[in-house]
């Protein structure tokens, strides 16, 4: 059975990726999309046709053109009757004798379905053609067909096609939906790939998986970092004389004097000073109450390490240090006023501020993993750790635990494609960040595209508290609005299955039951026991072990 057809009839829907992929696979000549009111005010038809109009340009001779029509009559039945009619006018116009028809059955309402497989089987008949009801299995990547003339032909299956121009395999994903695709690193399908820094990466991803100390280690860090500075006294000594909450109040008195120097309004400075205490939480936060700073602030290389620093704990330091200093203030003022009109020299005032203090910041438990005494700390603990020397200085060269915990998943993915020889992957991407216009949307820590258009994100992360629930929700949110109903969000710890499992066993409600890890350093066990519970109940935040990431690909995890 050929698989060109002369008309693809579509309802529009809020996902483009699955016309897209019908569009691909079918190859029609000509598509006549139907789209409701909610459509066209939710953005979905513009969507739709941007996706049509790219495909288009890049096969030309494939598709010849394509037709919205707007059902806008203020009845469901009316438009139904409008949509009969919609089909068998363009029918009648669009096509000659012996015509292919598909009609997308996958999404819309059941009685569009009815109706328009009844209106195209008379068209049908009066050209002498075929009908056939078309709908994308998504999950098992076929498109279904059967012949609504001769049903009992029975159901064909044609694999999706989902052709991505090399090198644009993201932008192109990411056009469909009206985003666009920032910053990403590419790891799988990229020329050049740091081969050293890469098996590094792979085998401290193996000594994590086979060694429960170092998992709990990266898990448990801050507790056991607790029990070390008790142990040795000397190591309390701050690396800063400055406690973090006064070097925060000691730079916004600099902002503030700076500000006011530069609003040339003295009388400001209170004023701008409670500004700068509330604009820094709205700074280190996924919020964008001011867009005309915001995205600078996202380009601004200056700024990544303290930017990706502050969005991961804001939720749980800055909030807690800041909150006593806050003032009400006036919507608008001084500070939000040269902020929004002259957003460049208001950042480059506030790189000037911040990073001024780099070292307080380094010392804080922003960068804890910078510090010298945090690697001191490491150096103690890695002691105790069979490992090989060259992965202790691996994690104690790195910047931060939790970076290198990320660029480990991220290796780790495109480890197991070169294993398996896989071709099912188009590309790997690691920190991308996802924009539409100047408006910062999410980052995204590791993230799969599958050439059948589906994406999968590994979010890593190293302990719950650093797991932000409502930003981890929103982040779901944005990866399904702009990436498709079918794409996965995964959570990532420094926990195998087994560890995963093992810390949700009822014992550990007791001491007794916690003992044995208490003993092996995870002094919080108490903690994850406790997440791990409520998590268990999140209809949309899922787990996955250390040892499981070939899963997300379709391949069993290799024995321990």
């Amino acid at each position: 059975m050929s698989n060109r057809f002369d008309l693809l009839m579509a309802m529009v829907s809020r996902d483009p990726l699955v016309l897209a992929k019908l569009v691909r696979t079918l190859r029609p000549r000509r598509v006549l999309l139907c789209s409701t009111p909610h459509a066209s005010a939710s953005g979905w038809t513009q969507a739709a046709e941007r996706m049509l109009i790219a495909f288009q340009h890049s096969h030309p001779d494939s598709l010849i053109g394509f037709q919205v029509i707007a059902l806008d009559q203020p009845s469901l039945a009316q438009r139904i009757a409008q949509y009969r009619q919609a089909l068998t006018d363009a029918g009648h116009g669009l096509l000659s004798q012996g015509a292919r028809i598909a009609l997308d059955c996958t999404t819309g309402q059941g009685l569009f379905h009815i109706t328009g497989v009844e209106a195209l089987k008379q068209l049908a008949a009066a050209l002498r053609g075929e009908v056939f009801a078309a709908y994308c299995d998504a999950d098992d990547g076929r498109v279904l067909l059967t012949d609504t003339v001769s049903p009992d032909q029975g159901v064909v299956e044609v694999p999706i096609e989902l052709e991505l121009t090399p090198g644009r395999e993201l932008i192109e994903r990411f056009s469909m939906y009206g985003v666009d695709p920032r910053d990403g690193e590419q790891l799988w399908q990229r020329q050049g790939l740091d081969a050293s820094a890469h098996e590094a990466h792979c085998a401290l991803y193996d000594a994590l998986c086979h060694d429960r100390t170092l998992r709990l280690l990266f898990s448990s860090y801050m507790p056991q970092l607790r029990a070390w500075k008790q142990a040795r006294p000397s190591a309390q000594a701050p690396s800063s004389p400055q406690s973090f909450s006064s070097w925060i109040k000691d730079q916004a008195d600099a902002f503030a004097r700076n500000a006011a120097s530069k609003a040339r309004n003295p009388a400001a400075l209170p004023q701008i000073h409670s500004d700068f205490v509330a604009l820094l939480r709205s700074v280190v936060t996924p919020y964008d109450d001011l867009p005309g700073w915001q995205a600078q602030w996202n380009r601004d290389p200056r700024l990544s390490v303290l930017r990706r620093s502050a969005n991961e704990y804001a939720g749980q330091v800055l909030f807690k240090q800041l909150r006593q200093q806050q003032r009400s203030s006036p919507q608008i003022t001084e500070l939000n006023t040269w902020a929004m009109q002259q957003p460049k020299q208001f950042i480059d005032a506030l790189c000037q501020v911040l990073m001024s203090a780099s070292d307080p910041v380094e010392g804080s438990v922003f960068a804890a993993a910078s510090s010298d005494e945090f690697k001191r700390f490491l150096r103690d603990m890695l002691a105790t750790i069979d490992l090989q020397d060259s992965l202790k200085t691996l994690i104690l060269k790195s910047e931060r635990l939790s970076f290198l915990f990320e660029r480990c998943i991220g290796h780790a993915v495109v480890r197991g494609l070169e294993r398996h020889r896989l071709d099912s992957v188009a590309g790997v991407w690691q920190n991308v960040r996802l924009c539409r216009e100047d408006r910062y949307l999410a980052e995204f820590d590791t993230l799969i595209l599958f050439r059948d258009g589906r994406l999968t994100v590994l979010e890593s992360k190293l302990h719950p508290e650093s797991a932000d629930h409502k930003k981890i929700e929103a982040n779901i949110k944005t990866t399904r609005d702009f990436g498709g109903a079918y794409s996965d969000y995964l959570l990532v710890y420094p926990l195998t299955t087994a560890d995963l499992n093992a810390l949700q066993q009822a014992s550990l409600a007791t001491e007794q039951g916690r003992a044995p890890w208490i003993q092996r350093g995870m002094q919080d066990v108490h903690a994850w026991h406790q997440y791990l519970l409520r998590l268990s109940g999140a209809r949309d935040q899922r787990l996955l072990g250390l040892d499981a990431l070939e899963q997300v690909f379709g391949v069993s995890p290799s024995p321990a």
